[in-house]
């Protein structure tokens, strides 16, 4: 992850964010990249980090899993579904 900003706002709080860059593998070897960004923001500096850090993983993980198709990409995009839960 590399970090775009980090400063305060207006109201004190700690605006912070990331970019990430991942790769999903699967058994077979076959592999889809993708980059996500993440905000965090909190008067907490270290919760502010570690928001916008676990937002850009996340963001990234499913940008890479939609290459795969529907299952494994574009469903975990609704809420309540996961890996798990997606449509066959």
């Amino acid at each position: 992850c590399l970090p775009q900003e980090c400063e305060k706002d207006d109201r004190g709080r700690w605006v912070v964010g990331y970019l990430a860059s991942v790769r999903v593998t699967l058994k077979d070897s076959v592999s889809h990249e993708d980059c996500g960004s993440g905000e965090g923001i909190n008067e907490n500096k270290t919760k502010a980090h570690e928001k916008a850090i676990k937002s850009a993983v996340t963001d990234a993980m499913k940008r890479a899993a939609r290459h795969f198709g529907e299952r494994l990409g574009n469903a975990l995009y609704v809420k309540g579904n996961g890996i798990r839960t997606a449509p066959k």
